[in-house]
C-alpha cells in the first residue's frame, strides 16, 4: 500500500515528458514529446503574447469574444475602437493557430464555435500554471484530512514551479 501511495505521490508531481508542455513561470517554454520547440518571443506580436497567456489562464473554459475583447482592449492597438479590437483579436488567433501547428500539426487545441474560443477543451495540454494551482488545492485537501507527507510534498512541488520565475517573464508587455 505504501508503495502504491509513493508511486501515485510521484505521478501527482511529475511534470510529463510526452504531449505537449508548456511551462509560463519563467521563460516561456514549449515542449512537444520531450523536445524544445524553439519560439523566440519576438515570433508573437505582443497582442498575441496576451491574449495565449488570457486563453491558457482559462484552458478548457469556453471565453465569449466580447469578454475577451473587452479584457484585452488596453492590450490591442487603438483599443478603444471595438472593430480594430477584434480585428486583433482574429489576427492574434491566427498567429496563435499558426504556431501550434508548427508544434503539432495533427492536435487542435484552439477551438473556436459561435463567438467562444477555447484553449484545449480536451485537457491534453500540460501547464506549469495549472498544475501550481492543482498542487496548491490538493496540498490544502491532504493537509485538511491529516496527511502532512502528501501535504509537504506538494506543497514543495508547487514552491519548485514559482521558482522557475515570474509568471511569463519574458513576455513582458511593451508598447
Amino acid at each position: 500500500a505504501q508503495e502504491v501511495e509513493a508511486a501515485l505521490r510521484r505521478l501527482e508531481t511529475t511534470i510529463p515528458t510526452g504531449g505537449f508542455v508548456l511551462h509560463l513561470f519563467g521563460p516561456l517554454e514549449l515542449r512537444y514529446n520531450g523536445q524544445p520547440v524553439p519560439l523566440q518571443s519576438s515570433q508573437i506580436r505582443p497582442f498575441a503574447r496576451e491574449l495565449w497567456a488570457y486563453l491558457v489562464s482559462f484552458q478548457g473554459q469556453w471565453r465569449e469574444r466580447d469578454l475577451i475583447c473587452e479584457a484585452l482592449r488596453d492590450r490591442a492597438r487603438n483599443g478603444s475602437d471595438r472593430g480594430l479590437v477584434l480585428g486583433s483579436l482574429r489576427a492574434g488567433i491566427s498567429a496563435l493557430r499558426g504556431v501550434i501547428r508548427t508544434i503539432c500539426p495533427n492536435m487542435e487545441i484552439l477551438h473556436c464555435a459561435d463567438g467562444r474560443y477555447c484553449f484545449d477543451p480536451n485537457g491534453d495540454v500540460w501547464n506549469d500554471l495549472r498544475a501550481f494551482h492543482q498542487a496548491l488545492k490538493n496540498a490544502s485537501s491532504a493537509h485538511r484530512d491529516g496527511d502532512f507527507e502528501r501535504a509537504l510534498h506538494l506543497w514543495t512541488f508547487a514552491s519548485e514551479l514559482y521558482q522557475r520565475g515570474e509568471l511569463l517573464a519574458d513576455w513582458r508587455y511593451s508598447a
